[in-house]
């Protein structure tokens, strides 16, 4: 009988929430590897400094333990830019010491990380990524991006993946207008709100705000000021099953972000049919073509956002126009089976 490889995985803990825990749990949840065993410690938790501190020392003394004991073949490290990527590179060097092969597999855009890094931290973010074995990102121009910072290194782009439905389930009679994702000013979720303020008296009383998602409490509590409570449906985060009896009521999804990996929001809502309404940022048009399939517009440009919400929520052909070239375009290209089927290559 061959003998497994056995990967080693880290990323956060899939309490977390958020599009790179599910990411992860689709390379947890599928069932068919060939001859590859994955194992999952998470090495980050949401909470205090003191909190993150101690869960990431004590995973990376499993993660010793296990290097140590040759368990493992190949680590597979999940990471975005900031904490995450200077922890990652820790388990990084660390697996090299063992000789283990070592895949990153970068979530983010790292343009304004790399760019506001002093000259020293500027060549240390070049040393990991010219020591990792194999640099995974999420589209064409994120490659481009690592190229001009690292040039040389080995990077591939391996797209996030959802399960699409055999058919499309787009209902155009729903009310929702959904913000799926973290809570805060950089995923453009207030800018969200303020585009709905402008709108909300110029389109059908029936639509509502559904937030899936979660943040600070601050963020929670900063909600109540802009007096639309009336019209919110509060979900907080959901599993796949929740997630799927929320989009058969959910017309349009809005994600104003202004820093992106590949959202995974806007890939889960399209494989509904659902259209989007996303910035002009890293992958997002790669996902999104303009006026075919979605709307595209400027960060940080709220009365663009309120514009094409107000459009699409009064034009019913052209939503379904939208949903039927949002669905054909996952179908086509994030299917996760194809996907995982490239990261099976990828360990052997």
């Amino acid at each position: 009988m061959e003998k497994k490889i056995k990967v080693l995985m880290c990323g956060s803990d899939l309490s977390n929430g958020g599009g790179v825990v599910s990411v992860t749990c689709s390379y947890l949840n599928y069932k068919k590897w060939d001859n590859v065993h994955i194992e999952y410690i998470p090495t980050h938790i949401n909470g205090n400094s003191i909190k993150k501190i101690i869960f990431f020392i004590t995973a990376y003394f499993k993660i010793v333990r296990m290097l140590c004991l040759s368990k493992v073949d190949i680590m597979h490290l999940h990471l975005c830019d900031g904490g995450p990527f200077y922890r990652k590179s820790i388990l990084l060097f660390t697996s090299h010491l063992f000789h283990v092969k070592t895949i990153l597999h970068h979530h983010t855009d790292y343009g304004p990380f790399f760019c506001a890094s002093n000259r020293i931290k500027k060549l240390f973010i070049k040393k990991v990524l010219q020591t990792a074995d194999m640099n995974l990102v999420l589209g064409e121009c994120l490659k481009e991006q690592l190229v001009r910072f690292s040039p040389g290194i080995v990077v591939k782009v391996i797209r996030n993946g959802i399960y699409v439905p055999n058919v499309n389930p787009y209902n155009k009679n729903g009310f929702g207008i959904l913000f799926l994702g973290w809570f805060h000013e950089s995923k453009g979720f207030f800018d969200f709100l303020d585009a709905f303020t402008l709108i909300k008296d110029k389109i059908d009383q029936k639509y509502k705000l559904v937030l899936c998602g979660g943040g600070t409490q601050e963020e929670i509590d900063k909600i109540k000021e802009y007096d639309v409570e009336d019209r919110i449906y509060y979900i907080g985060w959901a599993d796949a099953n929740k997630k799927e009896e929320l989009f058969k009521n959910v017309v349009i999804n809005v994600l104003p972000s202004y820093k992106e990996g590949l959202p995974m929001s806007i890939i889960e809502t399209m494989s509904f049919g659902i259209p989007n309404i996303a910035t002009n940022i890293t992958t997002i048009p790669e996902i999104i073509i303009n006026e075919k399939s979605g709307y595209i517009t400027d960060p940080g440009n709220i009365e663009q956002v309120a514009k094409k919400m107000e459009l699409l929520l009064n034009d019913s052909i052209m939503r379904e126009k939208f949903s039927i070239a949002s669905f054909e375009k996952t179908k086509n290209d994030f299917d996760v089976i194809k996907q995982l089927e490239i990261s099976n290559r990828l360990y052997h």
